[in-house]
């Protein structure tokens, strides 16, 4: 595991973008979109280092507008609801899993 606490943004968001590349690659996805934000090449290159040392045989991924694709204003707005906490939290518990990458 690795420990992202303290670590500079980009270096959290290798380890979690890989952590979870892995786990979905283990669950047989099948294809994976990504809302664009400026950092996509990066992330290609974390998604391709991650599926190669994956033990499945991995899966297509796209960066993409967040404006082009309303499937993902879904995760938004659960991550934004449990982030707030409170009643927020309470609505969409049940929607969320979270894992510790370290």
């Amino acid at each position: 595991m690795v420990e992202l606490v303290g670590q500079p943004e980009r270096s959290a968001r290798d380890a979690a973008l890989a952590a979870m590349a892995v786990r979905l690659d283990d669950l047989g996805v099948r294809q994976l979109w990504i809302e664009s934000c400026g950092q996509d090449r990066r992330d290609r290159e974390v998604l391709r280092n991650a599926l190669d040392s994956a033990s499945g045989s991995g899966f297509p991924y796209r960066h993409t507008g967040g404006g082009d694709e309303p499937l993902l204003w879904l995760p938004d707005v659960i991550a934004w609801a449990y982030g707030k906490g409170g009643q927020f939290r309470r609505e969409v518990k049940d929607m969320v899993t979270v894992r510790e990458v370290r």
